[in-house]
């Protein structure tokens, strides 16, 4: 438990601005006190958590930071004797610095079809606010059709908020053939926020029907702050297996926190999606971290990462060693699965895997004539696919990319680097100082491709005179069709993916590099992917820097002052 608890080094160096207003955040006191708690049993006594929660008014505070000294819990932990229902719309539940344990495991048994032993039940419609606790142990079982499972530890008619908290190792069970297991951890009908807090050990399991959200499930929206999910799952036999991590009908919104270990799994007849996150609407990635995450099944898995179902918008995000496990024809998106428009910006996407196809960023839609994908100083890298494109697929209508590194992908099969596809209608592709090398498939090197149709890819809007600046090893593209300055078949030169600062990795461009002070600099772009040091707290990492005010190609610039190495880069296998 205490893994998933760790800040990641990548994104722990947050705008100051953000951190400190996150502190306040979290300090500011969220109600008048009701009463303070004063007895850590169960019984409905007086003094208790039970009795204060049924006496408070509305908007008020339940206060357990006087559990402490002579008052502390054995063990600090408050044993349920059953569920605590909160009516009321609005409430906060604080329990100061006592790192107070609120436990369900210990609520007897039930023996039948229906079995509800969560932490709390709000059935109120306002915001339940849980501030500087720890739920846990929670536990709902069902085997008839006629009852939903959802909400492991906390499920909420309302919104809910998490501040400083923790919800761990809990569980929900459907065995019935109707209705789903949602939620484990948490569930709500509305908003669910969470503040520097952790979801962690939870799981949604339905053998024969869907499971949703292993931590979390949320109809509304889901913000996450400073938080962690991590360790959480969704298992199914015939259903489906969806959001390891968490499950949101709406958008998801994360910024400085952590999805990482999660797992989305059926085992027979079932599919596996968003093994990290599933959002039915928009995904906003920010300062964040997506790793580690595994979709698994016997009939197809995809989404590694994320499945996002509306636009993606990223930014300073990684997302790394995630993978799809299944069968090849149904088996996609070893990060991404996406399918409306998507926009990276300064992001890693490195190391993820496919037993299918799209190792990487699978951008995919049946309906791309309005679609947009973009990417702009950022680095897709070691990705790998069993068959078909290690790194990027897309084949929405139209195509940004800029100052971005695509490098080292593998695939079994073919097309391991770039791959575009026009089969569902015409693609306009802008392409300018980007790096394209190393992406290896079998003994040799396939940077870019494009699957062709009746429709037409178009580079540049057709004016291939105009100045693009792209770099790329080895294509099947013709050459008249790409623009008339690609750089074909030299050697880069590039370092290994390594902390070059900023708060992404990157691959530096080594001494003689052919990439440096020759990119296209129409972007305007101040700052290459490691950006400015009023966000990534160390220091400005300039677009341009050196001699010449030219853009170098890639997501990485070297910098005037900056010691570049002669010797120990990547090498040049194909080249």
């Amino acid at each position: 438990m205490t893994e998933s608890r760790q800040p990641n080094i990548l994104h722990s160096r947050r705008p100051l601005s953000v951190c400190i207003a996150s502190v306040f955040a979290l300090a500011a006191p969220a109600g008048a006190l009701a009463a303070s708690v004063t007895s850590c049993l169960d019984d409905g006594g007086p003094g208790t958590l039970r009795s204060i929660i049924a006496a408070a008014a509305e908007s008020e505070t339940v206060d357990l930071s006087g559990l402490t000294g002579p008052s502390a819990c054995l063990n600090s932990t408050i044993s349920l004797a059953s569920t605590i229902s909160i009516t009321q719309n609005a409430l906060t539940i604080e329990g100061g610095a006592t790192n107070l344990i609120i436990d369900a495991s210990g609520i007897a048994p039930y023996i039948g079809a229906y079995g509800d032993f969560r932490v709390f039940q709000h059935s109120g419609t306002g915001t339940l606010t849980v501030n500087h606790l720890e739920l846990k142990g929670g536990y709902v079982h069902h085997t008839s059709q006629a009852y939903g499972t959802f909400g492991g530890c906390i499920s909420s008619s309302g919104n809910v908020t998490l501040s400083g908290s923790t919800v761990t190792g809990c569980l929900v069970r459907n065995t019935g053939s109707y209705n789903p297991a949602d939620g484990g951890g948490v569930w709500t009908s509305g908003n669910l926020t969470l503040n520097n807090s952790t979801v962690d050990f939870n799981s949604a399991v339905a053998p024969s029907t869907s499971a949703r959200g292993g931590g979390v499930f949320v109809s509304g929206t889901l913000t996450l702050d400073d938080s962690v999910i991590a360790h959480n799952e969704t298992t199914s036999a015939s259903g489906q297996a969806l959001g390891g991590g968490a499950y949101s009908r709406s958008t998801i919104s994360s910024n400085g926190s952590d999805v990482q270990y999660n797992t989305a799994t059926t085992t027979t007849l079932g599919f596996s999606r968003g093994a990290g996150l599933y959002a039915y609407a928009d995904l906003n990635l920010d300062f964040s971290t997506v790793s580690m995450n595994s979709a698994v099944s016997t009939k197809g898995a995809d989404g590694g990462a994320a499945h996002v179902r509306g636009a993606l918008s990223a930014s300073y995000c990684t997302v790394s060693n995630n993978d799809v496990q299944g069968p090849s024809s149904y088996t996609r998106g070893g990060a991404f699965y996406l399918t409306g428009n998507s926009t990276f910006n300064k992001c890693t996407i490195s190391n993820n895997s496919s037993l299918g196809s799209f190792g990487g960023i699978d951008a995919f839609s049946e309906t791309p004539s309005d679609k947009l994908f973009q990417m702009t100083n950022s680095t897709v890298t070691g990705n790998s696919s069993a068959n078909t494109s290690g790194g990027l697929y897309v084949n929405s209508a139209t195509v940004n990319l800029r100052n971005s590194t695509i490098a080292f992908n593998g695939a079994g099969v073919k097309h391991p680097g770039v791959l575009f596809g026009t089969a569902f209608g015409p693609m306009d592709v802008t392409m300018k100082s980007n790096l394209m090398v190393y992406n290896k498939v079998g003994s040799g090197e396939s940077d870019l491709f494009i699957i062709t149709s009746e429709n037409a890819l178009t580079f540049n809007g057709g004016n291939l005179a105009a100045q693009a600046r792209n770099l790329i090893g080895a294509t099947t593209v013709d050459t008249a069709d790409l623009p008339d300055d690609t750089l074909f078949g030299v050697c880069p030169r590039l370092g290994p993916l390594r902390d070059n600062g900023g708060l992404t990795l990157t691959h530096a461009l080594y001494s003689g590099s052919p990439a440096i002070d020759v990119g296209d600099d129409s972007l305007g772009a101040l700052y290459d992917q490691r950006g400015k040091a009023s966000v990534n707290g160390d220091i400005d990492y300039t677009r341009f820097s050196g001699l010449s005010a030219i853009a170098d190609i890639g997501a990485y610039e070297v910098q005037q002052n900056e010691i570049v190495f002669n010797a120990n880069f990547e090498g040049c296998p194909f080249l």
